[in-house]
């Protein structure tokens, strides 16, 4: 079971774009941004919990493209396995058509 349950993305502008994602209430999440349109949202349990919780909070944030291009992924806890491992899963890409 994945840790991340909706994902909305929503245009701002041509550059900017809000990211809208749900995880369980007793889950936390850091972002990571490397300014260059590269996101990277680590979601993981809040200890002592070892399983999602069925209650879900939304959280948004605003992503920048860069050169046209923005990529979310979302590296979520594998608590099924080890609580210590790690999956990602899904990634998100925004580019621009030429």
């Amino acid at each position: 079971m994945e840790l991340v349950g909706k994902i909305n993305i929503e245009r701002i502008s041509t550059e900017e774009y809000a990211v809208i994602f749900d995880i369980p209430d007793n889950c936390d999440f850091v972002l990571e941004d490397d300014s260059r349109g590269s996101y990277n949202i680590i979601v993981t349990l809040i200890p002592p919990a070892t399983s999602p919780s069925s209650t879900y909070n939304t959280h948004i944030f605003d992503s920048r493209a860069y050169e046209g291009n923005i990529v979310i992924s979302f590296d979520q806890q594998d608590y099924q396995v080890n609580l210590v491992d790690r999956k990602v899963k899904p990634v998100i890409r925004i580019a621009t058509i030429e």
